[in-house]
């Protein structure tokens, strides 16, 4: 059981890995893909990209500024303008970048409350 997660910027391919869970920012909330879900397009809003285990721990954790997926054949294309991978940053840096920019400033904003 698993789903292949392709997560890009105009620029480059961030990842492409296999997981068991994504969760997707969308208007409504928050979207969870798992394996055999039915085809689609989403537009996604600025928000986390996640990736979970079978325990439904989060493993890795990405912002975007918002874009587009596609979900086929167990593979989720996400494609953002924007792209931060939390594992990459700390609060600090964020908050220089969040005085001049207000993606950054919600990246800032979900650090303080989530870590």
């Amino acid at each position: 059981m698993s789903v292949q997660l392709q997560l890009c910027t105009p620029e480059q391919l961030l990842t492409d890995e296999k997981v068991v869970k994504i969760l997707l920012p969308v208007p409504e909330g928050t979207l969870t893909v798992i394996d055999d879900k039915a085809p689609t397009s989403l537009m996604l809003t600025l928000g986390l990209v996640a990736t979970m285990d079978s325990n439904n721990k989060i493993i890795k954790r990405w912002f975007i500024s918002g874009g587009f997926a596609d979900v086929a054949n167990n593979v989720c294309k996400v494609a953002a303008d924007k792209v931060v991978d939390l594992a990459k940053v700390d609060l600090s840096q964020i908050e220089l970048l969040s005085k001049e920019d207000n993606f950054y400033k919600s990246i800032a904003q979900y650090l303080k409350v989530f870590g």
